[in-house]
C-alpha cells in the first residue's frame, strides 16, 4: 500500500520535472531566437527575412496548430512585434513604428506624411511570444489530489502557457 502512494507520488513528481524541463527548454530557446531576430533587425534586414527567421524556429512544446498557426501574428502559436524607437523604450517614450513586423517601414515600402524611416542610434525592440507552449502533466495543469494547480487550466481541453521574451539593440543602419 505505501509504495502504491509512494509510486504515484514518484511519477507525479517525474512527470512535473519533465514538464518544467520542456518550458524551460522553450523558454531557452525563445529568448536565443529573439536575440537572433533583433541582431538581424539591427543590421536592417527586410522584414520578410526576419519572419521568415521566427518561422525556422525549432521550439519544444509549442503547439504548431495553436489558433491561426505556426507564425507571425497575434493569433499564431509564435506572435513576432518589432518595433523601433528614438530613445530607450520605456515609460514617456513612444514607438516610432510600431506593431507587428508587417508594419514595419523599410525604405520605400511607405507613403504618406505619416512614414518615418528608423536611422542610425535609433533602438529596436523585438518580442517573441510563444503563445502555444503546451503544458502535459495534470500535476502542473488543474487540482490534482486537493493540491493548487500551478496553471490553471481547464480539465481536458490542451493547456497552453504564454513564453514571452523581449530584445533591445540599437538600430546600425539600413541594409534595406
Amino acid at each position: 500500500m505505501e509504495f502504491g502512494l509512494i509510486a504515484l507520488l514518484f511519477v507525479g513528481l517525474l512527470f512535473a520535472m519533465i514538464d518544467f524541463g520542456l518550458l524551460l527548454n522553450t523558454w531557452v530557446t525563445v529568448s536565443t531566437g529573439t536575440r537572433e531576430i533583433a541582431r538581424s533587425a539591427s543590421v536592417g534586414k527586410p522584414a520578410a527575412f526576419l519572419t521568415s527567421q521566427a518561422k525556422a524556429l525549432a521550439v519544444p512544446s509549442v503547439d504548431p496548430q495553436y489558433g491561426g498557426g505556426w507564425c507571425c501574428g497575434s493569433g499564431n502559436a509564435l506572435y513576432l512585434t518589432v518595433e523601433y524607437f528614438t530613445c530607450m523604450p520605456g515609460p514617456g517614450c513612444s514607438a516610432l513604428l510600431p506593431g507587428s513586423v508587417s508594419d514595419v517601414y523599410y525604405g520605400g515600402a511607405c507613403s504618406g506624411s505619416g512614414c518615418l524611416e528608423p536611422k542610425s542610434d535609433d533602438m529596436i525592440r523585438v518580442t517573441l511570444i510563444a503563445q502555444g507552449a503546451q503544458v502535459i502533466t495534470p500535476l502542473l495543469r488543474s487540482s490534482f489530489f486537493g493540491l493548487p494547480p500551478v496553471f490553471n487550466c481547464p480539465g481536458t481541453t490542451p493547456c497552453y502557457v504564454p513564453i514571452r521574451s523581449v530584445a533591445i539593440m540599437r538600430f546600425e543602419g539600413a541594409e534595406f
